[in-house]
């Protein structure tokens, strides 16, 4: 199935998880546009580019989603030579966890994921 942006999810659809084989009430697609929607509503600012989906995981007892999208960064770099040659520019991939809940699909957290 592909997923469109805009796409909806109706709340009442429900998936069963493996380790409880309880049914939660914000599946996997919901969560990661919730996630996604929380991201981008708090970076906003930012303008980050090559936004992309990269790890899913129901964690802690089948409570929260961890999402964790990638983007690209322009960092300055200094090295030992830099006041010889400059100061030269890199994109370096950086990555941030977004916990949902999974029962009312609420923000808990947005961390550095450190790779």
């Amino acid at each position: 199935m592909l997923v469109k942006s805009g796409d909806k999810f109706p709340m009442t659809d429900e998936v069963k998880t493996p380790q409880s084989g309880h049914a939660t009430p914000v599946n996997l697609k919901q969560a990661v546009k919730l996630a996604r929607r929380y991201f981008d509503d708090i970076y906003v600012e930012d303008k980050l580019e090559n936004v992309l989906l990269e790890e899913i995981e129901l964690t802690d007892g089948d409570r929260v989603w961890q999402v964790t999208f990638g983007y690209d960064t322009e960092r300055v770099l200094e090295t030992p030579n830099s006041s010889l040659f400059g100061k030269s520019a890199r994109i370096i991939r950086d990555y941030k966890t977004v916990q949902v809940d999974a029962r009312t699909g609420d923000l808990i957290a947005i961390k550095i994921r450190k790779v």
